[in-house]
């Protein structure tokens, strides 16, 4: 990514990615763009040392600057200078939520302020631990949830450790704003998290959790009341956490603001719980949470 200063007598830029190991990963690009985003992508490359140099040329064909970088191709990023211009979009607020299992299982939330040249955000995960597990997403609403991660199968997830960058794209394609997060997919959210309620936002009003457990057969039951305008309301989600037994956890939701949900599971009796209310919006963000710890034994939390 690249912004051109002085482009009165501005040509184009020519990037040239050479790989010091092989010569078939080497490739250039030329763009005649002043503002632009060059992407590059070789497979079987990660770990390999790469020597990126960026040339600017004028209308004479002559170079005017010369940029020239080494980096090791492991997913951490270099940068020189500020990308921004006044006008520039930026993150009110970003969360990253880890849900738990016996799998990976990742939200992202976000709101963008100053949205007129806004052109999207993309959320990428890498997993520093399980090749095949790596994936990115991207969206053109300015205030969303992207969940996308969360529906899809990677098994054998749970545990590893994984690198979450979230980035703000303006309409050039350009980087303007992002949040990088280090995070173990163990059901517990890192650090960070922006609160994204707004005056209209519903909220959690009342709540009351029974353990019925019997038998070894885990079972509770949630009854709720959600208060607010039922205009930005989209539904309640309960996240049942087992922390003995990933398979055993399970999410379970509802449309009504005033209901109950009911959790069942045979052979988790005596396990430990970890079971989260949380209110959505009607742009799937996560407005109100709490959460309550239990060992499934028959006795209310």
């Amino acid at each position: 990514m690249y912004d051109i200063d002085e482009t009165a007598d501005f040509a184009n830029v020519v990037v040239t990615f050479d790989n010091r190991n092989n010569n078939w990963g080497d490739t250039t690009s030329s763009t005649t763009a002043e503002r632009d985003t060059i992407t590059f992508s070789q497979g079987g490359q990660m770990g390999a040392t790469y020597d990126i140099t960026i040339t600017v040329f004028d209308t004479d064909g002559t170079i005017t600057d010369t940029v020239q970088i080494t980096d090791v191709a492991n997913g951490d990023s270099q940068s020189a200078g500020d990308l921004t211009d006044s006008d520039s979009p930026s993150f009110a607020g970003t969360v990253v939520d880890d849900l738990g299992g016996s799998q990976a299982n990742y939200e992202v939330s976000y709101n963008v302020s100053d949205r007129a040249n806004f052109g999207s955000v993309r959320v990428k995960y890498t997993n520093l631990d399980s090749s095949g597990a790596d994936a990115t997403y991207s969206s053109s609403d300015p205030r969303h949830n992207i969940d996308d991660y969360a529906e899809a199968f990677f098994g054998n997830t749970a545990g590893d450790s994984y690198r979450i960058r979230v980035e703000l794209v303006d309409t050039d394609g350009v980087v303007v704003d992002e949040r990088v997060v280090s995070d173990v997919a163990d059901g517990s959210s890192p650090s960070g998290n922006a609160d994204l309620t707004r005056p209209s936002s519903p909220a959690l009003s009342t709540y009351s959790i029974a353990d019925t457990t019997n038998n070894n057969n885990g079972r509770y039951t949630l009854q709720y009341l959600v208060s607010g305008p039922d205009t930005d309301f989209s539904q309640v989600e309960a996240i049942f956490l087992n922390t003995d037994r990933s398979w055993a956890t399970q999410t379970k939701s509802s449309s009504n603001p005033d209901g109950t949900i009911q959790y069942n599971q045979g052979g988790v009796g005596g396990d430990e719980y970890k079971i989260t209310i949380r209110v959505l919006d009607s742009d799937g963000i996560v407005v109100a949470e709490v959460t309550e710890t239990d060992t499934a034994d028959g006795t209310n939390p």
